[in-house]
C-alpha cells in the first residue's frame, strides 16, 4: 500500500522523483494530461488515498485544499503542509499538532538566511532596523500569493527578533491571467520595519534578502546557495544543492517528531485562519491598500 502521497506543482517535479529514496511508492497528485516518469499519479487526493497511507504532503495550494485536509483528518492521515491551512468547514484548527496537521516553515531550512541570523546575532550587528524579502510565488495565482506572504510574515517577525504590531498590504492582479504582485509591510515592537514583496514568478523557494542593522547591513540573493567546491577543472560547483523546501520536506519526513515552529505572538493565528488571505482578497478586489491589526 501507499505510505507518502504528494500534492505538488508543475515546477516541483524536477526533485519529486528523488524522494523516491524515502517512499518507493509513493504518489504524486498530478493534474497535467502528461504524467511525469517513473512516478505513480492521481488525479484528486480521494483517489490516491487507501489503506496504509500514513501521511499526506502538500507542497502547493490547491483550491480543494481546505477539503482534502478535512478529508485527512476524517481517515486519520497526517497532514504536512508547506504553508497555512483555510478554515474548513468543520470549524477552526486551534491546535494543528494535536490535530495531526502540521503547517512548515520551510524557510528556517535556507543556509543564506540561516547565515544571515547568525550575523544578526553578534554585537558588531547591533539592532535590527529593517528587513526586505522579495521571493516568487505568485505565478499561480491567490493562494500560492497566500502562501509566500505568510512565509515572508513569518520568516520577518523571526529575523527582526520582535513580535509585529501592524501590517499594510497592497495587491496587484498583473493581466487577465492569474499573475499576482503582493507587497506587505511590516512594523514591529521597537520600530523596525519590513518589506515583503512577492512576485509574479513560480518559485516562492529562493529569496533576496537584505537586513540593516545599527552597526551594518547583511544581503543575499537567489543565487547564493551557500557553499562552493571548485573542483579539478576549475568548475564551481554548490554544496548546498537542495532548495529549503526540499531540505524541509526530508527533515520533516525523516523525522518522528517535528521541531516545533517559533510562535509568533498573536500573528501566529495566520498559520490557521483565512485572516491574511481574506486580506489579499480585499487588496486586490479594491486596488486600495489593506491594514492588518
Amino acid at each position: 500500500m501507499n505510505r507518502l502521497v504528494i500534492v505538488a506543482a508543475a515546477h516541483q517535479m524536477s526533485w519529486i522523483q528523488d524522494l523516491h529514496d524515502i517512499d518507493p511508492q509513493l504518489v504524486v497528485i498530478w493534474k497535467s494530461k502528461k504524467t511525469p516518469a517513473n512516478l505513480s499519479c492521481a488525479k484528486c487526493l480521494e483517489d490516491a488515498v487507501a489503506d496504509g497511507v500514513q501521511n499526506v504532503l502538500f507542497l502547493t495550494p490547491q483550491a480543494s485544499l481546505a477539503a482534502d485536509i478535512a478529508l485527512c483528518r476524517d481517515q486519520g492521515i497526517r497532514v504536512l503542509s508547506a504553508g497555512p491551512i483555510p478554515v474548513t468547514g468543520q470549524g477552526r484548527l486551534e491546535n494543528t499538532q494535536d490535530e495531526g496537521i502540521v503547517c512548515g516553515m520551510p524557510w528556517r531550512h535556507d543556509a543564506p538566511w540561516k547565515r544571515m541570523e547568525n550575523t544578526r546575532q553578534r554585537p558588531a550587528f547591533g539592532s535590527p532596523v529593517f528587513y526586505r524579502r522579495v521571493s516568487g510565488g505568485g505565478a499561480s495565482g491567490l493562494l500560492s500569493t497566500w502562501w509566500a506572504l505568510w512565509q515572508g510574515l513569518m520568516e520577518s517577525a523571526q529575523t527582526l527578533a520582535s513580535p509585529v504590531t501592524h501590517a499594510k498590504l497592497n495587491v496587484t492582479r498583473m493581466g487577465p491571467r492569474r499573475l499576482w504582485h503582493a507587497t506587505l509591510h511590516l512594523h514591529v515592537e521597537g520600530g523596525a520595519t519590513a518589506q515583503i514583496v512577492v512576485t509574479p514568478q513560480p518559485d516562492a523557494d529562493r529569496a533576496d534578502r537584505l537586513l540593516v542593522g545599527t552597526g551594518g547591513s547583511v544581503s543575499t540573493d537567489t543565487t547564493d546557495t551557500g557553499l562552493h567546491l571548485l573542483d579539478g577543472d576549475g568548475g564551481i560547483q554548490p554544496l548546498e544543492a537542495r532548495t529549503p523546501l526540499q531540505e524541509w520536506v526530508r527533515a520533516t519526513l525523516n523525522s518522528s517528531s517535528v521541531v516545533p515552529d517559533p510562535q509568533i505572538s498573536r500573528w501566529q493565528q495566520l498559520t490557521t485562519s483565512d485572516s491574511l488571505l481574506n486580506a489579499i482578497r480585499r487588496a486586490a478586489r479594491h486596488g486600495q491598500t489593506v491594514t492588518l491589526t
